[in-house]
């Protein structure tokens, strides 16, 4: 069985978008469709905010130079 995921990070701003874009509150938009997909939230914890600015440092800092 596959697993659908998403990040609380990429939630939050799928529900900022969409609201912007609908000019309307989206987020029971958004969850339902999640809910549809059996999809889960997965938390962003302190230890994934250290890995993604390490990547963003190791492969982003130097495209901006």
């Amino acid at each position: 069985m596959m697993v659908i995921g998403i990040g609380s990070p990429t939630f939050v701003e799928c529900g900022i978008v969409l609201s912007a874009r609908m000019n309307t509150d989206a987020r029971c938009l958004l969850s339902r469709f999640l809910s549809e997909l059996n999809a889960v939230v997965i938390p962003f914890t302190e230890a994934h905010f250290g890995v993604a600015v390490s990547a963003w440092l190791t492969y982003s800092l130097g495209s901006l130079k």
